[in-house]
């Protein structure tokens, strides 16, 4: 809880999205990648001139949601990018299992012959990021490290609507890898304040200072 504390006073000085960014040190995305754009972009202009860009966000929503159920989805999906077959027998399996689109399940040979596939759940909340760009829609991805309550949650988007306004869809999801804490994305933007964040802002300080010496 002590980190939920040191954010909600944070945020409730807030005023604006500049502000938040001055007051807690909001980081650029993984989504801001040249490559996760650029798969995004073509992605996109293929569903909307095939008239199924709804189509294609939800089908992305469901993989994203088969991805994150593994408990290391992170450390499978650097496997299937590295063996080949293992990453075609997954793609299959989506195929078959979430009856994918062809213009989806064209979209994963690609990153697949790319050995782009540990890239997945960047690129699916990236296009959503895009969507809620065209459409000027506002979307808040929420992820905790464990399963926070009800009544958490709600304090969380209550904090949240003083800076964004009430207009806001919310995207919660778990990631146990966080260790403890939780991150906030709006679009490009993070503000990660998971354990496993400041261990790895630990590990890179200790390094630096070897460096050093």
């Amino acid at each position: 809880m002590l980190f939920f504390c040191g954010l909600f006073c944070d945020i409730q000085k807030c005023r604006n999205l500049r502000e938040i960014v001055a007051l807690s040190g909001w980081r650029e995305s993984v989504a801001d990648n040249s490559f996760v754009n650029k798969y995004v972009r073509s992605l996109h202009s293929v569903a909307v001139e095939a008239g199924i860009g709804m189509e294609v966000s939800s089908q992305l929503n469901e993989i994203k949601k088969v991805v994150l159920s593994f408990d290391n989805h992170k450390k499978f999906l650097k496997r299937i990018t590295l063996l080949k077959s293992e990453g075609a027998k997954f793609i299959n399996a989506l195929k078959i299992d979430l009856g994918l689109s062809e213009t989806v399940g064209n979209f994963l040979d690609v990153l697949e012959s790319n050995n782009r596939l540990f890239m997945i759940l960047d690129i699916c909340n990236a296009y959503e990021a895009h969507l809620d760009t065209v459409s000027g829609k506002k979307r808040i991805y929420l992820t905790f490290a464990n399963a926070a309550s009800e009544s958490e949650q709600e304090k969380i988007k209550r904090d949240l609507a003083e800076v964004f306004g009430k207009k806001v869809e919310y995207d919660v999801q778990f990631d146990p890898s966080l260790i403890d804490g939780f991150k906030i994305q709006y679009r490009s933007k993070i503000l990660d304040y998971s354990a496993l964040s400041k261990i790895r802002r630990l590990r890179n300080a200790i390094r630096r200072g070897s460096d050093e010496n």
